[in-house]
């Protein structure tokens, strides 16, 4: 699946919509050499970034071509497990929780191995017309 238009930012980092559904979603970007530490692992700061874009994904899901949905991070929290041991990282989100205005989120990150390489949670609060999966106008 992919969005009409898939923020920059995303675009930069690579990522891939592999599912995406009310509540849910799972995404994969590959390691290039620039989202490296100096030891050749996926950096932290490219970790929290798909953890942030897999965390807010499942609350904006949104079933019309030409309606979007959109949120901002109140907060996120990564623990790391795990160096990944391939050059593709798989994030899976789900929401937990969800209120009117805010809702709750799980994250799990892997490689293509699935060797775990941390867990996020989020909170999120809906911007003005996407509490409700109508969205509003892009």
């Amino acid at each position: 699946m992919k969005l009409k238009k898939m923020p920059p930012f995303n675009d930069h980092l690579g990522v891939v919509i592999e599912e995406w559904s009310e509540g849910h979603v799972k995404i994969s970007a590959e390691v290039k050499a620039e989202f490296q530490n100096s030891q050749g692992a996926p950096h932290g700061g490219f970790i929290m970034s798909l953890a942030d874009i897999a965390a807010s994904f499942p609350g904006v899901y949104c079933p019309h071509d030409d309606r979007r949905r959109y949120a901002s991070t109140l907060s996120l929290n990564t623990n790391f497990l795990g160096v990944a041991k391939t050059s593709t990282i798989i994030a899976e989100g789900r929401v937990t929780a969800s209120g009117r205005k805010v809702f709750y989120t799980h994250v799990d990150i892997n490689d293509s191995e699935g060797n775990a390489v941390a867990s996020c949670q989020g909170v999120f609060r809906y911007r003005g017309g996407s509490e409700t999966l109508d969205g509003v106008e892009f």
